[in-house]
């Protein structure tokens, strides 16, 4: 189930490579490497805080359950084999984090995906560098392409309306007398397509509990979270049935 699983969260372009024989194209791809990347460190930190924390008895009991969770909530799938959040913060907060990140690209992930993750962190270096250096010329690449200023822009865009959106979300969720971490945990539950946070988000009681209003409000973020939010706020734009 977790090779399945890591399989089902990469991005879906590879496969094509590999079907022609162009595996250096694989071997080349800064995302997939990134996503393999994060969830060998993050299963790598789960397992020592489960051993150190939890007191698990067996290492690799502990490994185990870090393995599995880390790549279900990255990849989306949201299966689950031990009551994750009932781990210590330490845990519980890197399994959020991976739930926002996601998967690759072009893969049935949700959260922000890997790529967006990789050129951000790129963009972050190259400004402290500017910083140091005003004068630098650094082009954003990914591999041996060199991406355009639109392109940049667009993941700058694209992770402010993933922020925004979850904000306004919870707004309109702490209009229904929510508590605001319950609120925030079912709008990113939604938006990530897990449908899981901490507990209770995630409960079959919490949602069946909301009024319809509310469950209609995450309908419309869970639409979001699985079409890519550009794409849904096109096709509510008045100008593009204009165009």
């Amino acid at each position: 189930m977790i090779v399945g699983m890591i399989l089902a969260g990469t991005n879906f372009t590879l496969y094509f490579y590999a079907s022609q024989g162009r595996l250096y194209r694989i071997a080349r791809n800064r995302e997939l490497w990134t996503y393999l990347g994060i969830i060998t460190a993050a299963t790598i930190l789960l397992t020592t805080s489960l051993y150190a924390f939890d007191y698990r008895q067996s290492l690799a009991l502990s490994f185990r359950e870090a393995l599995f969770q880390s790549v279900s909530l990255t990849t989306g799938t949201a299966f689950t084999t031990a009551e994750w959040g009932s781990w210590d913060p330490f845990s519980q907060t890197i399994l959020l984090l991976l739930v926002a990140l996601g998967g690759c690209a072009g893969s049935t992930s949700g959260g922000l995906k890997m790529v967006r993750v990789y050129l951000l962190a790129r963009q972050t270096h190259q400004e402290l560098v500017r910083i140091v250096h005003p004068r630098a010329v650094l082009p954003l690449t990914t591999g041996e392409r060199i991406l355009s200023e639109r392109l940049r822009i667009s993941v700058l865009a694209f992770f402010l309306a993933y922020v925004a959106g979850s904000v306004v979300g919870t707004l309109l969720i702490t209009l229904h007398q929510v508590p605001i971490g319950e609120a925030f945990g079912s709008v990113f539950a939604c938006m990530t397509i897990t449908g899981i946070a901490l507990p209770p988000v995630g409960d079959a009681e919490f949602y069946a509990s909301l009024p319809a209003s509310a469950k209609l409000i995450l309908t419309v973020f869970m639409l979001l979270g699985r079409l890519e939010i550009f794409s849904v706020l096109v096709l509510i734009s008045p100008a593009f049935w204009r165009g």
